[in-house]
C-alpha cells in the first residue's frame, strides 16, 4: 500500500512537470495499470484543432479548423495553407459582447462559439467586396455546408449594419432580416 501512494505521487508529480492535470480517478487508474501490467497509459493532451488535410472543399471554399471565439461575429480558425488567422463575418453583424455590451451580445456569441465547435466541415468562401480595418479576413462561413452569415441573420442573432447591395448572398441576407424581424426572433425580441 506505502509502495503504490509512492508510485502514484511520483506519477501526478511527473505528469504535472510534463503539463498534464491528472483527476484522483485518472490516477488511480494509472497505478492499477502499473501493477497489473507494468505498463502506464498517459492522459490525452489537450486537443489542438485538427487543421483539415484538403486545402479546399468541393466548391473552392478554403477548408479550416475552429481554433478560439471572439464574439458573434469574429473568430480564429487555422487552415493547412495559411495557419491560424483571425476572420471576420462577411455583410453581418451581431450585438457587442466584448469591450461594449449590448442586448443580445452575450446570446450570440454563445450561439457561434457553440454553433462553429459542433460543425464537423467549416468551409470559407472569402468576400473580396470588403476590406477590414483590423486585419480580419472578411468570410462567409459555410458550416457543414450551410451558409452561418445566414443562419446568424435568420435567427436574430445579427443584423445587416454593415450590408452593401454589392456584397455576396445581400438579397438572402435581407429576406431573413425581414423575417427575424417580423417573427420577433432573438434580437428582435425586445420583450
Amino acid at each position: 500500500m506505502k509502495n503504490k501512494k509512492l508510485i502514484a505521487a511520483l506519477i501526478v508529480a511527473v505528469l504535472g512537470v510534463a503539463g498534464f492535470t491528472v483527476s484522483q480517478t485518472e490516477v488511480h487508474s494509472i497505478v492499477q495499470q502499473f501493477f497489473d501490467t507494468n505498463t502506464v497509459t498517459t492522459p490525452a493532451t489537450p486537443q489542438q484543432p485538427s487543421v483539415p488535410t484538403e486545402s479546399l472543399d468541393e466548391n473552392g471554399r478554403e477548408l479550416v479548423a475552429f481554433e478560439k471565439c471572439v464574439d458573434g461575429d469574429t473568430f480564429w480558425v487555422v487552415s493547412k495553407d495559411n495557419g491560424s488567422f483571425k476572420i471576420r463575418l462577411s455583410g453581418v453583424n451581431t450585438p457587442e459582447s466584448t469591450n461594449k455590451k449590448e442586448f443580445y451580445g452575450n446570446e450570440a456569441s454563445a450561439y457561434t462559439c457553440e454553433r462553429i465547435q459542433e460543425a464537423q466541415v467549416i468551409a470559407l468562401e472569402y468576400d473580396t467586396t470588403q476590406k477590414d480595418s483590423y486585419n480580419r479576413k472578411v468570410v462567409i462561413v459555410w458550416l457543414d455546408n450551410q451558409n452561418f452569415n445566414l443562419e446568424l441573420v435568420t435567427k436574430g442573432y445579427a443584423d445587416l449594419k454593415y450590408l452593401k447591395d454589392t456584397m455576396p448572398y445581400a438579397e438572402q441576407y435581407r429576406a431573413a432580416e425581414a423575417e427575424a424581424k417580423a417573427a420577433g426572433l432573438g434580437m428582435w425580441n425586445k420583450s
